[in-house]
């Protein structure tokens, strides 16, 4: 009866696009919404959508877990603790790499620099949650029920333990990148990468 946030209906086709997009990429499955009342544990949650007008972001959803269904009723947010969550780190993750840059220019100041982008789309969707919690991450838009089977954004835990992923992820690829062998190991699996030509000296005055 609550229904979602208004932001949800300011866009209707990019907010149906974003919700197929996750079920497309194996972070939530749809369902008719006729299998809802038996379903054990089901707990609907209301959706919001951000990022609608911005030219350079693609729309996100995002997942009330302050939401009650009742007063006597628990919100998803309402069992977990920031306190017992690993500390988040990302969000000092751009500062960290334009001091990277900004060293890499002094030491070397006529050298073209390139940096190598990593894609972190859908990042919050990474840790899956284990199956008895699915059904409690539920949530309707425009008449079809989904559940979401990896973290959604708006859980308190979230942020905490998306983080480790990324983390672990730096600590073998600094490990990889310090043994002898690695770049002949690793060829085979990477494209190419081809370097623009040096511009001219024309163009550097």
């Amino acid at each position: 009866h609550y229904g979602n946030h208004k932001s949800t209906d300011m866009e209707p086709t990019k907010t149906r696009r974003g919700t197929i997009k996750d079920c497309r990429m194996g972070y939530a499955l749809s369902m008719s919404m006729l299998l809802l009342p038996y379903i054990p544990h089901a707990h609907v949650t209301p959706l919001g959508m951000i990022d609608l007008d911005k030219p350079y972001k693609k729309p996100r959803p995002v997942f009330d877990s302050t939401f009650r269904a009742s007063d006597a009723g628990f919100a998803i947010n309402d069992w977990t603790n920031k306190k017992t969550e690993p500390p988040v780190n990302f969000a000092k993750s751009f500062k960290k790499y334009l001091h990277w840059v900004w060293n890499m220019r002094i030491s070397y100041p006529h050298e073209e620099i390139y940096p190598i982008d990593n894609d972190m789309s859908s990042g919050f969707c990474h840790v899956k949650y284990n199956p008895n919690l699915v059904a409690m991450h539920s949530y309707i838009v425009y008449g079809i029920l989904y559940m979401s089977t990896g973290q959604t954004f708006g859980d308190t835990g979230s942020p905490g333990n998306f983080d480790a992923i990324p983390l672990a992820r730096q600590q073998v690829a600094m490990h990889l990148w310090h043994q002898e062998d690695i770049i002949a190991d690793a060829e085979q699996y990477t494209p190419a990468i081809e370097i623009a030509p040096a511009p001219q000296s024309a163009a550097i005055a």
